[in-house]
């Protein structure tokens, strides 16, 4: 069946609003089965344009705010998994869709983090597809194997409800992506990732975290306006986290705690001042730090989307406004460390080094 071409010409200009876009294209009206020829462990380059038609009819105002797409490392091919991710702004909120193809087992409580609020329901994606993972916290997550080296989730903030995740889910067209036997292969000997012991990050010199995300930033160190480590890779995921609330702007985003930094910090602190207060017990000071208060608000927005065979996650900071950012927690022999994705640049969250291209 093919879609109505003049609500489909309407969604897909909605990929062409916004600074925020990594990559700008109008493709060709989708059938609701992808067009395109399967391809071995890649992602559909219509990625975006599908999930900005599933989530129109939802939310008629959806745009395609930022998009993200990466490839583990892996010894070969065969082991490696294709992320393709989604920001949608959905009225102010972000709603960001993920698609995994490639090595990684089927779909458990682990791959969400082993959070005590995950349960389980019925996805009508067809026969194949009986069940998804639904998580939420600070975030609500759907999560669900479409087939053995296909999967997919979708998280939100928890202004938008699982229902509405639920029938962007059941709105997104049918997968013809395929895998290869060699990688179908590879995936009967992975597990899911498990939680780890996280390592002291303030002696490693590097943000880690493994487990629930909730806690990722607690022994993290402090920063401030040009104080300790105040010129390093740990203050770009800060200001990336600032950037995915529209609070900085991608030149902005310099790995240097400065004064602007510092103001925009204390603006994050005002706004989410009464959500720590009823969430923690205590509002956000304005000190305009990245101090232990606001370190534990911000991680109450990271959401575990997908992991990997290989004992490592990928998590995500769900901002505003379509904004998010991608994080790579590394396996336990590199300490569960942190690599950020700052514009298709991967760099670990390191105390002592400014790496980006941009720093």
């Amino acid at each position: 069946m093919q879609p109505i071409l003049s609500k489909w010409t309407r969604v897909a200009a909605l990929l062409c609003v916004g600074t925020v876009a990594l990559t700008c294209t109008v493709a060709a009206a989708p059938a609701f089965a992808f067009a395109a020829a399967p391809v071995s462990d890649q992602l559909d380059p219509a990625f975006a344009a599908h999930v900005a038609f599933a989530a129109a009819k939802q939310f008629p105002s959806a745009r395609v705010a930022q998009r993200s797409e990466t490839t583990t490392s892996a010894v070969d091919e065969a082991h490696a998994l294709h992320l393709s991710d989604v920001g949608l702004d959905v009225n102010g909120n972000t709603v960001v869709v993920e698609r995994q193809v490639g090595a990684q087992p089927p779909l458990s409580t682990a791959s969400l983090g082993n959070a005590a609020d995950t349960r389980t329901r019925v996805l009508h994606r067809g026969p194949d597809v009986p069940t998804a993972y639904l998580r939420k916290s600070a975030t609500t997550t759907i999560a669900w194997t479409e087939r053995p080296g296909v999967g997919y989730s979708i998280s939100a903030r928890t202004n938008v409800t699982p229902a509405q995740l639920i029938a962007i889910a059941e709105a997104l067209p049918a997968d013809a992506s395929t895998v290869t036997p060699q990688t179908l292969s590879v995936i009967k000997t992975l597990t899911p990732a498990t939680a780890g012991a996280t390592p002291d990050s303030t002696s490693s010199l590097v943000v880690n975290g493994t487990g629930v995300t909730g806690d990722d930033l607690n022994d993290e160190a402090t920063l401030s306006n040009n104080g300790s480590y105040w010129n390093s890779n740990y203050t770009a995921l800060w200001q990336g986290m600032l950037f995915s609330e529209s609070l900085m702007t991608r030149s902005d985003v310099d790995c240097q705690f400065g004064p602007h930094t510092a103001t925009e910090t204390s603006a994050y602190q005002a706004r989410y001042s009464a959500v720590s207060e009823a969430v923690f017990g205590q509002p956000l000071p304005q000190t305009g730090k990245f101090d232990a208060a606001t370190r534990r608000l911000a991680a109450y927005y990271i959401v575990q989307v997908s992991a990997p065979g290989d004992g490592s996650t990928y998590v995500e900071y769900i901002g505003i406004n379509g904004g998010f950012i991608q994080i790579h927690r590394q396996t336990s022999a590199l300490s569960y460390r942190y690599d950020v994705n700052l514009w298709a640049e991967w760099h670990g969250a390191w105390y002592t080094s400014a790496s980006y291209t941009f720093c």
